[in-house]
């Protein structure tokens, strides 16, 4: 009991060693790349970021990589938009003072539809809405439409979340309006024509019969406070105008929803729906498939009803593939079309040098499946991040890029080994791994010093999840409480402090991810599940010799044979023989610890670990 007390106050000594990597750190260095690939590196970066799609909607636009999802949210949200235009024009038929008593029936009888357009990060929800009313929509139809699209994303807790979205939907509003024009008094008038008319005849009649000039200037002056005191109302009559007056639908999108909170995205929901209650229109809300589980089991969802559309993640490889297929279209526009489009995105390579370089990308990243693969799985299908992951190893030393280059132009062939491809992405510019440097490869074999352990815990967390996704009904199921995990893992020996430690390491690197997509740190209650990162991450463990050999290098170990013997292999020039010998001794030591550190029962709910252990031994000794 003295011992759980002392430990739960911080005074316990853990178990705490000097652990030593084969290759020392003063080895590892930057490796130089040439002048060519220098200059290719600043092209390299104007095409990502042009590729991202960030300055060029475009390119999103155009890139977009259809699915049956898509094209059946296409269909339906053709289908809403027609029908709603539809109830708004067949009111425009009827004539004089009958107008308005028949858009006002229209609204008591269908206020229209509201939609959540549902998908991970990285499906491309904004690109959809974008794509939607600028391509997919007929133009007669786009023409009966006021587009709204706010973006809550750069929100960042400045005042309270409707406050701010409201002055975002006037600014917004009154720009799609009135074209970028400040409105005229009487536009504004005609706006708010029913409280004009309650001034006139009611409360401020004599002063409307003595002083029309104060009673306009006054009137004024209440809209100007609204604006400012109330600006979500005042967008809502703003919007009831342009059905009464315009005879347009108001199209709104609340876009990057997903980048905040659970609170906030009930906070953006229950605004979205106050505003669709007092004005008939389209309202669409994307957000993550996890917020839509989470606001039907708990949230304001359930007390309102909503169509639901899901858009899949598209793999990086259709992405690029759609991508690099734009880029050639504006190649083979006209010389000065083509010529205006590169020099625009500050890309200062002759049409010939561009050629070459698309027909690399499509030989590395579209011809090559496992390498698509592994950088769509290391960046969790989100785009930017797999483009992002794309350009540094295009641009690594390891990619001989200007070699490919010069091949094309001389044959139009480009060859590249999957080595060096795998070497990129691992160590991307260094002379070995860095975990420092690495912002998508964790080694999954690192133990901590001051709390020693076996080296395959953080696969022995990985297949617990694995094994759990497995066999789960739904996605949700797919998900375990921390609690669960250090139950589980603690039978096998590991402290309950360790597995916290290791759960951190492999959120921090997204090979887990949290049922609220927001929360950064483990705590007790907190669900969590494999990501297609982590899953990655277990194959290259069990199955690639590349990453197993890279960690090897630098992985801290215990002193041991093991150890000795590795560093005796690195200490000269390594030969393929070498190389399968350094995995050998490597495997060996994670095997010899983790007998040392774990246990694994009999029982049937652990023969995942222990097929694991099994296989990792037979693979690589």
């Amino acid at each position: 009991m003295d011992a759980y007390i002392l430990e739960a106050e911080g005074n316990s000594v853990r178990h705490a060693e000097e652990l030593t990597a084969p290759t020392p750190s003063t080895k590892l260095r930057m490796l130089n790349r040439s002048d060519m690939a220098n200059d290719l590196d600043r092209i390299f970066s104007s095409f990502f970021s042009e590729m991202s799609g960030e300055k060029d909607p475009e390119l999103l636009a155009k890139c977009f990589v259809e699915t049956n999802e898509s094209k059946d949210a296409d269909a339906n949200l053709k289908k809403i938009t027609r029908h709603l235009t539809n109830h708004i024009q067949a009111t425009i038929s009827s004539s004089g003072s009958k107008l308005e008593d028949a858009i006002r029936l229209v609204l008591e009888t269908k206020i229209g539809e509201f939609v959540l357009l549902v998908g991970n990060k990285g499906a491309g929800k904004s690109t959809f809405t974008d794509r939607f009313f600028r391509f997919v929509l007929a133009e007669e139809l786009r023409a009966q439409c006021l587009q709204v699209r706010v973006d809550v994303g750069p929100w960042h807790g400045e005042g309270t979340l409707q406050s701010w979205v409201a002055r975002q939907l006037v600014d917004v509003i009154e720009r799609e309006m009135f074209r970028g024009k400040n409105p005229s008094y009487e536009q504004l008038q005609g706006a708010f024509y029913r409280e004009y008319e309650r001034w006139r005849d009611g409360e401020f009649k004599n002063l409307y019969a003595h002083d029309k000039i104060a009673f306009k200037n006054k009137f004024g002056e209440y809209i100007s406070d609204l604006r400012l005191k109330d600006p979500l109302q005042y967008s809502v009559r703003l919007l009831q105008r342009s059905v009464f007056n315009d005879h347009l639908v108001p199209c709104l999108v609340f876009d990057n929803t997903d980048h905040h909170s659970k609170e906030v995205q009930d906070a953006v929901f229950l605004l979205a729906q106050s505003i669709y209650r007092e004005v008939f229109s389209l309202v669409i809300v994307p957000i993550t498939d996890q917020t839509l589980w989470q606001l039907n089991k708990s949230g304001p969802m359930q007390s309102f009803q909503s169509k639901s559309f899901y858009l899949p993640v598209p793999s990086t490889k259709e992405v690029l593939t759609r991508r690099v297929g734009f880029l050639r279209t504006k190649l083979n526009a006209s010389d000065r079309e083509s010529k205006q489009y590169f020099l625009s995105k500050g890309i200062r390579l002759d049409i010939r040098d561009i050629k070459a370089f698309s027909a690399t990308l499509e030989e590395i990243f579209i011809e090559e499946d496992f390498v698509s693969r592994m950088i769509s799985w290391l960046s969790n299908h989100d785009i930017r991040r797999s483009l992002q992951l794309t350009k540094s190893v295009v641009s690594s030393p390891y990619v001989k890029i200007e070699d490919l280059l010069k091949a094309y132009m001389a044959n139009g062939k480009c060859q590249l080994p999957q080595r060096s491809m795998e070497r990129a992405i691992v160590r991307g510019d260094y002379s070995y791994f860095s975990q420092e440097h690495s912002h998508f490869v964790l080694n999954l074999f690192s133990v901590f010093a001051d709390d020693v352990s076996s080296p395959l815990n953080r696969m022995s967390i990985l297949r617990y999840f694995l094994d759990r996704a497995a066999i789960a009904k739904d996605i949700v199921s797919e998900h375990a409480t921390v609690v669960d995990v250090e139950r589980y893992l603690e039978v096998m020996g590991m402290s309950t402090r360790i597995v916290r430690r290791e759960l951190q390491a492999l959120l921090d690197a997204r090979l887990l991810e949290p049922y609220d997509p927001t929360e950064t740190n483990i705590y007790e209650d907190q669900l969590l599940r494999v990501t297609p990162s982590g899953r990655l991450h277990f194959e290259l463990a069990m199955q690639n010799a590349n990453y197993v050999q890279d960690m090897a290098l630098v992985t801290p170990m215990r002193n041991s044979d093991h150890l000795d013997s590795i560093r005796g292999i690195t200490n000269k020039k390594m030969d393929g023989a070498d190389w399968w010998s350094m995995t050998k001794f490597f495997s060996a030591y994670c095997d010899e610890q983790d007998a040392l550190f774990i246990t694994v029962p009999s029982l049937d709910a652990y023969r995942g670990q222990r097929i694991f252990r099994t296989e990792f031994s037979r693979k690589w000794r």
